[in-house]
């Protein structure tokens, strides 16, 4: 693996990130290098994961970067190391420029400065839209073959968000999703849609991160993965961090946090919470949450393969977001909202981290997939801790919000369909869990938790389609489910 230098001079910040290269450049090559590599990155998994997992087939990110709070930007460069999962020749590499979208990230920008594969420097191409970055392949890359490119770029971090402040800067937190030019999923093809309006882009395949970041002494550090080691640089620490698979790598900056942590099935939960005027209910409460969530998924569906879980709260504007190893939940959930809500929301969130950070699918054109099992999964998490009533309770609240099957259009239906959210979360949300609802009624308990239980353990770190849901449905039920699916899809074989 190479690495080329960021070619800015007179600068500060590039020379700390030129001086973090030059320390890549003397690290050990080869076979040495690669395996140093895997096992920083076992550090971020727990031990039955460690040696299970195709690490050396992931793509592999490897990023130094500086943030600088004061101007609310970031500039760093990656290497991305991928190798072609295909039968075919590929031509290009699609990144996603995620900070240029206007909705979701919007408010702020990322730009691209070089992009190089291997030694030689290339040119690329944007979208209309500047969230798509095109780096064309001469030669084609045939099937197995592997490329490195390396990517000096910049971003700005809005302090006025026109998204979801997933992507944003103020006086409490610095919330970075989507901070860094990352693949886009190959399918048969880049997966790139469109970003919509409502619902969620962060559409990634599973890949392996090993992190470099630079940012004010005076902040703590939330993020995915794991922490290796901390090192003092004048006003500055440097953060080296490590994923494991990870669908994306997100961080959060506060020199705000307080705090607490829980262990429940060998993990570490961390909860990170803000000051507040106003405080319904302490950090202990959404802590515990958050602990009995991971450690009832992890009874029912399959273990939860990474060290640590964080739980973030920020100003996440649509009460939570999910990334690999650590969800973001609305600061003020817990200081004003009730109870009721803290529990749906954090307990959604954390099923997240089965149903995105493990079983992956596409967010913009099959949403259903994942926020159906993550909002079913509120009311497993309800029935583990607080029993049948109170699961009852909530799959009545998916009723009242759902309403009958097809009423607020297909369950199936593309975040690009939508305009708001309440549009949206009626089919996707509430719909697909009623239709879970009536498949474990259908299918009955043992069958339908050995149907989850398969569909993690054969689609872990993968990408799932609607129709191998609703196909292992079936073999794990030993008969076919048409009538259920022509009732709830409207077709027999939906995804077909």
């Amino acid at each position: 693996m190479r690495y080329v230098p960021i070619a800015r001079r007179g600068d500060r910040t590039a020379a700390l990130l030129a001086l973090l290269l030059i320390v890549v450049l003397v690290a050990p090559a080869g076979p040495l290098r690669a395996q140093s590599d895997l096992e920083a990155q076992r550090a971020a998994l727990r031990p039955e994961f460690r040696n299970s997992l195709p690490l050396a087939d992931y793509p592999h990110y490897r990023i130094i970067a500086t943030v600088n709070l004061d101007a609310a930007i970031l500039h760093g460069q990656e290497q991305v190391l991928f190798r072609n999962p295909a039968a075919e020749p590929i031509h290009d590499l699609v990144f996603r420029l995620l900070p240029n979208a206007r909705s979701i990230y919007g408010g702020g920008s990322m730009t691209v400065e070089r992009v190089t594969l291997d030694t030689t420097e290339v040119a690329w191409t944007l979208s209309a839209d500047g969230t798509t970055m095109t780096v064309p392949l001469d030669p084609p890359l045939a099937p197995g073959e592997e490329v490195e490119a390396n990517i000096t770029f910049g971003a700005r971090i809005p302090t006025r968000s026109t998204g979801y402040s997933i992507f944003h800067h103020s006086a409490a937190i610095t919330s970075l999703s989507g901070w860094f030019p990352v693949l886009a999923p190959y399918e048969g093809g880049w997966q790139a849609p469109a970003i919509p309006g409502v619902g969620d882009a962060n559409h990634f395949a599973a890949s392996l991160y090993d992190v470099t970041l630079t940012a004010p002494s005076t902040h703590a550090l939330a993020s995915t993965g794991v922490t290796l080691s901390t090192q003092a640089e004048g006003d500055a620490t440097v953060w080296r961090l490590t994923s494991g698979p990870a669908r994306g790598f997100a961080i959060a900056l506060s020199d705000r946090f307080r705090v607490l942590e829980a262990e429940r099935e060998g993990v570490t939960i961390r909860y990170h919470a803000l000051p507040g005027s106003q405080t319904a209910r302490a950090p202990e409460v959404a802590l515990e949450i958050a602990a009995d969530a991971l450690a009832a998924y992890s009874r029912r569906f399959g273990p939860y393969p990474y060290t640590e879980f964080d739980v973030v709260e920020t100003p996440v504007s649509i009460g939570g977001y999910e990334f690999a190893g650590m969800v973001f939940v609305e600061h003020s959930l817990r200081t004003v909202g009730s109870l009721s809500q803290l529990r749906f929301i954090v307990a959604h969130e954390t099923a997240h981290q089965w149903w995105f950070a493990q079983v992956g699918s596409d967010p913009v054109g099959e949403p259903w997939l994942d926020e159906s099992l993550a909002t079913y999964s509120t009311a497993v998490y309800l029935e583990e801790t607080l029993g049948l009533d109170a699961a009852a309770g909530m799959i009545a609240y998916f009723r009242g919000e759902g309403g009958a099957p097809g009423s607020g259009g297909p369950i199936t239906s593309s975040a690009l369909q939508f305009g708001s959210w309440a549009t949206y979360r009626r089919p996707v949300y509430y719909q697909g869990a009623q239709f879970l609802v009536a498949l474990r009624s259908a299918m009955g308990d043992d069958a339908f938790f050995s149907l989850l239980g398969q569909y993690l353990s054969t689609y872990r770190f993968r990408i799932a389609r609607t129709a191998d849901f609703l196909d292992l449905a079936e073999q794990v039920a030993g008969r076919e489910l048409d009538d259920l699916y022509l009732a709830w899809f409207g077709v027999a074989e939906p995804g077909a």
